[in-house]
């Protein structure tokens, strides 16, 4: 688990993609993103799709694809789960 303290007005991790071209699978996505090793992990719609990862079928690297992230925000804190 991560948490991050804010250092800015904006509270990370709220702003999320959208827009008519744009298709989210039934998943949140942010803007943000989280890296480990020069690897994007996929963002999970909750911690258990995190703890329960399974393989993404339309992913170019299918085991890369059971890498992911979950964040839980509010107005001061910012915990994101990883596996």
């Amino acid at each position: 688990m991560l948490t991050i303290a804010y250092l800015v007005d904006t509270v990370p991790y709220t702003d999320l993609v959208a827009g008519e071209w744009f298709n989210p699978n039934k998943i949140k996505h942010h803007t943000r993103e989280i890296y480990i090793n020069r690897k994007s992990l996929f963002e999970q719609n909750s911690l258990q799709a995190v703890i329960n990862a399974k393989e993404h079928k339309l992913a170019f690297d299918k085991k890369a694809s059971t890498y992911g992230w979950y964040a839980e925000v509010n107005e001061k804190t910012t915990v994101i789960f990883m596996n």
